[in-house]
C-alpha cells in the first residue's frame, strides 16, 4: 500500500528536470521575443527615418517644381525701361506684387523677414503663337504657326521687344474669333493657326463677361511721353490654359501665378502660398502648410567665380533686402546658377538613433524660357 502512494507523487529529480526544462523553453522564447522586439524597433525606425526624409524630399521637390519655371513668360512681366511693368486689367495700376519681385532672371525675389525669408517665384506659361493686330483691317493674324487652345487671358503690349518704349504689358481678358469662309466664329476649343488665318479679338470686361468692345491700341499704356508718338499696333500673347478639375476654374496653377515660400523660425514652419492674377473678379491666393517642426532652413545662392562654384548665403543676413541690391551682389547676379537648402526638421516622433534629420539640396536655376 505505502508503494501504492509513493508512485502517485514527484521525485525530487524529477521535480529538478521539470524546472530546468520550463527555464530552457523560457530562455528561449525570451531570446526569440528579444530579437523580435530589437527587428521590430530597427523597422520602425528605418521606415520612420525614410517617412522623414520623404517629408522634407517633398518640400525639396515642390520647390525645385517650382524652381525650373523660372524665365518662362519673364518678357511679359515687365519691359527693359522705367514704367514698364506689367499692369492690371484697368491698364493704369500696375500689378505692383508681381513687378516689385522680380529680382532676379525677373522670376525670382528673396526678401528678409524679421523670423526668417520669403522667396517669390512668378512665372508665365504663354502660348508659342503671338498675333498682331492689324490696324488698317481691325483683324489679327499669327506671326507663327502653331495650336491655340480656348484663350482669353491674354497679355497686350504696343511693341514687340521688351527694350522698346512702348513696351507696358498689360494684362487683359479677349474672346478670339477665327474667320471660317468669311463668318468669324468663336474659338471653344484646340484651333490649328497659321499666319494667313484671320481673327477678330475682342475686349471682354471681366466683372461682366458678357460686355465685349473692339480692341482699341490707343487704350494701352506706353511709357513715351510724346503724344501720338507710339505705333497703332498691338501685339498680342494668349496666357496657356488648361482644364483644372480639382480646382474647377479652368486654369491650372502653372498658367500664370507667383508662388511664395516663406519660412518663419518662431512657428517652425514652411509654408507655400500661390497667387494666381488671372482669377475674376480679383486675385486668389492658396495658402499651404508644407512643413512644421522644421528647427532651422538655411538658403544660400550658388555661383561661378573665379574660384570655381561659390555660395553666399542670405537666410542670416540681417541687412539682405538692401544688399541684394548693392554692387557686390549686382556684379554676380548673371552668374547665379543654383539656390541651395540645407532643412533641418524635428519630426513630431522621436526617432530611435537621431533626434533630428538634417537634409541638403542644390537646385539649380534654369535659364530663361523666352
Amino acid at each position: 500500500m505505502g508503494d501504492v502512494m509513493r508512485r502517485k507523487g514527484y521525485t525530487f529529480v524529477e521535480f529538478l528536470i521539470v524546472l530546468i526544462l520550463i527555464s530552457i523553453f523560457f530562455s528561449i522564447l525570451i531570446i526569440i521575443t528579444d530579437s523580435t522586439m530589437k527587428a521590430y524597433n530597427l523597422t520602425r525606425s528605418t521606415l520612420q527615418t525614410l517617412y522623414a526624409q520623404s517629408h522634407i524630399d517633398f518640400t525639396f521637390d515642390m520647390l525645385e517644381g517650382e524652381l525650373k519655371w523660372v524665365g518662362s513668360g519673364s518678357n511679359l512681366l515687365r519691359g527693359e525701361r522705367s514704367g514698364s511693368e506689367l499692369r492690371k486689367p484697368n491698364k493704369t495700376e500696375v500689378y505692383q506684387q508681381i513687378s516689385d519681385k522680380l529680382w532676379l532672371q525677373d522670376s525670382i525675389d528673396i526678401e528678409k523677414t524679421s523670423t526668417g525669408f520669403i522667396i517669390y517665384i512668378t512665372y508665365v506659361v504663354a502660348s508659342p503663337v503671338k498675333f498682331f493686330y492689324d490696324s488698317t483691317t481691325g483683324t489679327c493674324r499669327a506671326i507663327s504657326e502653331g495650336y491655340i487652345d480656348s484663350p482669353d487671358w491674354s497679355i497686350v503690349t504696343r511693341a514687340l521687344v521688351p527694350s522698346s518704349e512702348h513696351y507696358v504689358p498689360t494684362l487683359v481678358k479677349l474672346k478670339y474669333y477665327y474667320n471660317d469662309s468669311g463668318v468669324y466664329r468663336p474659338v471653344t476649343g484646340r484651333l490649328k493657326v497659321t499666319p494667313d488665318l484671320r481673327f477678330l479679338i475682342r475686349e471682354v470686361d471681366p466683372s461682366n463677361p458678357s460686355v465685349e468692345r473692339n480692341l482699341a491700341p490707343t487704350t494701352f499704356p506706353t511709357t513715351s511721353t510724346q503724344p501720338g508718338s507710339a505705333p497703332n499696333e498691338l501685339f498680342i500673347t494668349p496666357i496657356s490654359k488648361f482644364s483644372n478639375v480639382s480646382l474647377n476654374t479652368g486654369y491650372t496653377t502653372r498658367s500664370f501665378r507667383q508662388v511664395q515660400i516663406e519660412y518663419n523660425s518662431q512657428t517652425k514652419e514652411i509654408t507655400v502660398r500661390r497667387l494666381i492674377p488671372i482669377f475674376e473678379p480679383s486675385p486668389v491666393i492658396y495658402n499651404i502648410k508644407l512643413l512644421d517642426n522644421v528647427e532651422s532652413l538655411q538658403g544660400s545662392l550658388v555661383y561661378y567665380s573665379s574660384n570655381g562654384l561659390s555660395e553666399l548665403r542670405f537666410d542670416n543676413r540681417n541687412d539682405w533686402n538692401t544688399y541684394k541690391n548693392g554692387p557686390e551682389l549686382r556684379n554676380i547676379k548673371d552668374s547665379i546658377v543654383g539656390m541651395k537648402f540645407t532643412i533641418t526638421w524635428r519630426p513630431s516622433w522621436k526617432l530611435v538613433n537621431d533626434e533630428y534629420l538634417t537634409k541638403t539640396r542644390l537646385i539649380i536655376i534654369p535659364k530663361s524660357i523666352q
